[in-house]
């Protein structure tokens, strides 16, 4: 792909070079023309200033993005427009008094006269044919390149809620033009500008598969904004928002993880489950410390519980039954009344 892109790239060049030797001025005037440089020029001279009627079609757009390529290319075909072609029929004239000359000679001699016009196109659609084939404008159609306003992200709008020190992500999906996503890397996005309290660690990651990851570290608190870019064009949801506050755990989103208690418990026997703390945001708490109350009555009682802090936001809580029955477990966090989700609950 990078060798039929370089030769695109040299062929055009060559053509720009062709163009600028025959609009320099009147044909005493001119430098070399250098149709010889490349097979596309070759095929072209007659477009170029020789026995042909040529139309030049060149592609630009308006986005503020391409703006100098779009100049450059108006350029290009403005000065196009200077070539002067002279096209005339081609024909084959009889000899004075009626004579054929040699044409009418061989005619004569070879029985039929030879239709130059037919051969002239017929060599014409055997180079074409050649061209087709060989060259590299041939190949394959350039991919078009992926547009920024139409990438995909899953920032969750509209504000993403954080704590100090710990790191946060989201994704970037890159799509082209008609809104399918690529599947290779290598494009400029970027964190243009930022705005918060304090500088934080920024970054994105490029997996190589169209996807690109946002990391995101704060360390002190408050609202940070961020302004992702591609180009120099801002990316859909951009500037994005995010809100650092300290975590405060809350007691109805931490979550209960009983794979354990699903088996019928044995007298005698230790159980136990696990609770993960989150906080106000529903995210996962990273650290420990939090005042659990587990709270078990049996059938002949309460029951004393232990609560083991992990410190890592995940904490066991375990007994022992005694006697045969079902058992009520309640979990909540000390110092109020409001219980983890799904509690309480029972065990036999």
């Amino acid at each position: 792909e990078v060798a039929t892109s370089d030769s695109i790239d040299e062929s055009l060049s060559v053509v720009e070079r062709v163009i600028f030797a025959l609009t320099e001025g009147p044909s005493p005037n001119r430098k070399h023309v250098p149709y010889g440089e490349s097979r596309l020029t070759q095929i072209l001279q007659e477009s170029f200033g020789g026995n042909a009627k040529a139309a030049l079609l060149v592609h630009g757009c308006a986005h503020h993005t391409f703006i100098e390529e779009t100049i450059h290319t108006l350029k290009f075909a403005q000065r196009a427009t200077f070539i002067e072609n002279t096209a005339v029929i081609n024909q084959v004239e009889e000899a004075e008094g009626g004579g054929k000359g040699e044409e009418g000679e061989r005619e004569g001699e070879e029985g039929s006269p030879p239709n130059r016009v037919e051969e002239r196109e017929q060599e014409e659609r055997v180079v074409a044919e050649s061209v087709r084939r060989e060259s590299p404008f041939a190949s394959r159609p350039i991919p078009e390149g992926v547009v920024a306003h139409l990438c995909t992200t899953t920032f969750p709008k509209p504000v993403l809620h954080c704590a100090p020190f710990v790191p946060v992500t989201f994704d970037i999906q890159a799509c082209r033009a008609d809104g399918v996503p690529v599947e290779s890397g290598g494009h400029a996005f970027t964190i243009s500008r930022w705005q918060g309290p304090a500088q934080p660690l920024r970054r994105i990651i490029d997996h190589e598969d169209g996807t690109y990851t946002v990391v995101f570290t704060a360390f002190l608190t408050g609202t940070y904004v961020l302004l992702v870019e591609l180009d120099g064009v801002a990316i859909p949801g951009s500037p994005f928002t995010i809100s650092v506050e300290f975590p405060n755990t809350t007691a109805r989103l931490c979550t209960l993880h009983r794979a354990e208690l699903a088996k019928a418990a044995l007298c005698g026997t230790s159980c136990a489950f696990n609770v993960q703390a989150c906080d106000q945001f529903g995210n996962n708490c990273r650290t420990g410390g939090d005042w659990f109350v587990v709270n078990i009555v049996g059938p002949s009682g309460p029951v004393s519980a232990t609560v083991i802090d992990k410190n890592n936001g995940m904490y066991t809580m375990a007994f022992t039954p005694r006697h045969v029955g079902s058992y009520s477990i309640s979990v909540g966090l000390g110092g109020g009344n409001e219980t983890i989700s799904e509690s309480p609950f029972s065990v036999l």
